[in-house]
């Protein structure tokens, strides 16, 4: 799945039965771009550009709703707008998160083996929920913001939660920020 987003709140959390749904209350709206490969399906959110006027009296939202049997590859560009990105219902292997001026709650969850995060945040407030049973590494860099991470220990170049040798599933989050303030915890 890829995404760019920057009008209104971003909701992804419900599953549904299609591979993916989108319910868009947005000047500009959005279409699907659906692409078929021999071992993957590509899909892409983008707005429809409306270059004529028009009138706009609620508050713009986005919400998506995934298809809980696929394995997602997840892209998400994200600027000027909150978030609630709640991944504990999909099985995710890759989440590659680009948020700018964004305020973001991003739960994760046990479904895959493995899971990559990459984030590349400028000035985000980031919100981070990762599963108790899941062993997670972090890389992090904070230039100008805070960063508080609950339950990590300091492991040479990386943090670690406690359970992360003897845990079966892992998460490795790799964190490059600005001026963000990163707050990590575990449910």
């Amino acid at each position: 799945l890829n995404l760019r987003h920057s009008i209104g709140t971003l909701t992804i959390k419900d599953t549904t039965n299609d591979l993916a749904s989108v319910e868009s209350v947005s000047p500009l709206g959005y279409k699907w771009i659906r692409k078929h490969f021999a071992d993957y399906e590509l899909l892409e959110l983008k707005p429809k550009y409306d270059h004529g006027t028009f009138t706009f009296n609620s508050s713009p939202f986005t919400t998506i709703k995934l298809n809980a049997a696929p394995t997602w590859d997840i892209r998400l560009d994200v600027s000027a707008t909150p978030a609630e990105l709640d991944f504990s219902k999909f099985k995710v292997e890759q989440l590659h998160l680009d948020a700018g001026a964004s305020s973001i709650d991003l739960r994760l969850g046990n479904l895959a083996d493995k899971l990559d995060v990459f984030i590349d945040a400028a000035a985000a407030t980031i919100d981070i929920e990762l599963p108790k049973d899941v062993g997670c590494e972090i890389y992090y860099d904070n230039r100008l913001g805070k960063a508080h991470f609950d339950g990590f220990v300091k492991k040479g170049n990386a943090l670690r939660t406690d359970n992360f040798d003897t845990a079966s599933k892992k998460i490795y989050i790799n964190l490059d920020s600005g001026v963000s303030s990163i707050d990590v915890r575990r449910y």
